[in-house]
């Protein structure tokens, strides 16, 4: 019911119109024929315009917050990996990554998710969706220029972006425990509206 509510709506097409052409514009400008190293860029804009709406369209009330975050949830990660699967064709050589993209993806559709919760209307959730995720991509380059090796160190634990391109054991629990804190918290704070 989700998928089919997304795929009918002119935000999916949207944003797959949107993420392919400037998947393809990084490909063709990039040395190495790769748009992967310019994806968390790419996504930082257009997956809170893909959540900030989301919640605000139930329609059935009589459904469990579980089922409503979860169906969500599940419906912005489909349109996510439709649109990442048309990179494929720029960059078949960096399978291994397209791991880390897929759990980041979900990571980033959950706080989106649990921000249009709290927001009182999209145009709010998508900006401060759009501020959170950019401090939590680019996070780490207050590290490098703090000088401080402590807070460099809290920094980089922190970043999404670190991790992306690091796909190991770590990240992709890292990027699984933040969906599933926010999934939580949206499910809770939907349990609270009723």
């Amino acid at each position: 019911m989700e998928i089919k509510h997304f795929i009918d709506t002119r935000i999916f097409y949207a944003f797959l119109a949107v993420f392919i052409a400037l998947s393809a514009f990084f490909f063709a400008s990039s040395p190495q024929r790769s748009v992967l190293p310019n994806l968390p860029l790419i996504l930082v804009f257009l997956i809170p315009i893909l959540t900030a709406n989301s919640l605000k369209l139930q329609s059935d009330e009589r459904s469990s917050a579980l089922r409503v975050v979860l169906a969500k949830f599940i419906a912005v990660m489909v349109v996510y990996v439709v649109a990442l699967a048309t990179t494929v064709l720029y960059s078949i050589s960096y399978a291994q990554l397209y791991i880390g993209f897929l759990f980041y993806g979900a990571a980033m559709a959950a706080i989106g998710i649990f921000i249009s919760s709290v927001a009182k209307n999209q145009a709010v959730a998508a900006i401060v969706s759009f501020g959170v995720m950019f401090i939590l991509n680019f996070v780490d380059m207050l590290g490098l220029w703090s000088g401080n090796m402590m807070f460099a160190r809290v920094v980089n634990f922190i970043s999404f972006s670190n991790r992306i391109f690091d796909v190991n054991l770590i990240s992709i629990l890292y990027f699984t425990l933040i969906a599933t804190l926010f999934t939580l918290l949206t499910i809770h704070k939907l349990n609270r509206r009723r």
